[in-house]
Formats: structure tokens, sequence, C-alpha cells
């Protein structure tokens, strides 16, 4: 049983992850070339730098619009940044909440920084 559960594809959800495994999961869920991505990098970037932003990014469907949600470890939910996928900051005021809260139900886990 040991072996069966350290083979398991979950056991590295937790740590970090290159800024070029983000960009392609990006890419792959915008359906775009990664060369579209460069948004995402960037926020990683600024991330390292700066402490206040450091946290993960997810993405999920909101009434068939890609939503990427970056959540720094320092805020609630309440205050998560979201963007779309040309990088543009979304205002969560004019997303459909109760889309936006089913799609909180759907994550897909784009990055994950290493918690220092």
């Amino acid at each position: 049983m040991a072996a069966i559960l350290a083979c398991s594809s979950n056991d590295n959800d937790l740590r970090q992850e290159s800024p070029a495994i983000a960009i392609k999961r990006a890419a792959d869920f915008c359906d775009s070339p990664k060369s579209e991505m460069k948004w995402v990098s960037d926020l990683i970037e600024s991330s390292k730098d700066d402490p206040a932003l450091a946290g993960p990014i997810y993405a999920f469907r909101s009434n068939g619009q890609a939503v990427f949600m970056h959540q720094p470890w320092i805020m609630s939910c309440l205050a998560c940044i979201l963007y779309d996928c040309d990088g543009n900051r979304l205002d969560s005021q004019t997303i459909d909440q109760e889309a936006l809260t089913m799609g909180f139900q759907n994550l897909t886990k784009i990055y994950y920084p290493e918690m220092k």
C-alpha cells in the first residue's frame, strides 16, 4: 500500500514549480501560445521580489470565461486578484458572483510558490 501511495501524482501538489510549467499550464488553459502568457512569468517574478505578492495562481471558468486567480498568502480570498487570459485585471464586481463562487470549486492549479 505504501508503494502505491508513494507513486501518487498528488504528492507533489505543494512543491514549488517553475515559471515555465506555470506558463505552459496557463497557455493550455487559455488555448493560447505560450508567447502570449508572458504576463504569468512577470507576475511570478514580481511576487519573488515582493513578499506581499507571494502566493499561488489558479484558473477556473466563470460563465465560460477563463479567469486566473492570484491569491497572495497575506490576503484572504476576498482580496484575490483576478486576471483574464491577456493578463488584464478583472473587477470581481463585474463578474457574476454566483458563477465566480462556482468557479472557485473547480480550481486548476497554475503555479504554487515555495513557502519561505
